[in-house]
C-alpha cells in the first residue's frame, strides 16, 4: 500500500500507539524496547511538525511572544525574564516544526 493513502495524522495515531506500548519500557534505559520507544518519539515529533499549519502556527506564536517581550522590555534592566523563558519554551515546543523550516530554507538557497 503506497504512503500517500495515508494523513499524516493518521500516521501519528499509529505511532503514538507504538509510544504507548513501549511506554513501560522508558525505564530500562539499556533495553531495545527503550531504543524503539526513542525511535517512535523521534519519527511522531517528526510527523507532528509536518502537519498541516503547523509551520504558521509556530512561527505565529514565537512572533506573538516576541513581541511582548519587545513591548516589555525596560531600557536600564533589558527583557523580563519571564518573557525569554517563554520564547524558549515556545522554541522548544515548536522546534520540530523550526528545524524542517529551516532545513527547507536551507535547501532552497543553496540550489
Amino acid at each position: 500500500m503506497a504512503d500517500d493513502k495515508f494523513t499524516t495524522a493518521d500516521k501519528i495515531s499509529v505511532i503514538e500507539a507504538g509510544i504507548d506500548f513501549y511506554r513501560p519500557s522508558r525505564r530500562n534505559k539499556g533495553s531495545p524496547e527503550y531504543r524503539a520507544f526513542c525511535v517512535l518519539k523521534a519519527i511522531a515529533e517528526d510527523y507532528r511538525g509536518r502537519q498541516e499549519g503547523e509551520p504558521l502556527a509556530a512561527a505565529y506564536a514565537l512572533q506573538q511572544a516576541i513581541d511582548v517581550a519587545k513591548a516589555a522590555r525596560k531600557p536600564n534592566f533589558g527583557y523580563p525574564m519571564g518573557n525569554l523563558r517563554q520564547i524558549a519554551e515556545l522554541t522548544l515546543g515548536y522546534w520540530s516544526s523550526i528545524r524542517q523550516a529551516l532545513e527547507r530554507f536551507e535547501a532552497e538557497t543553496t540550489e
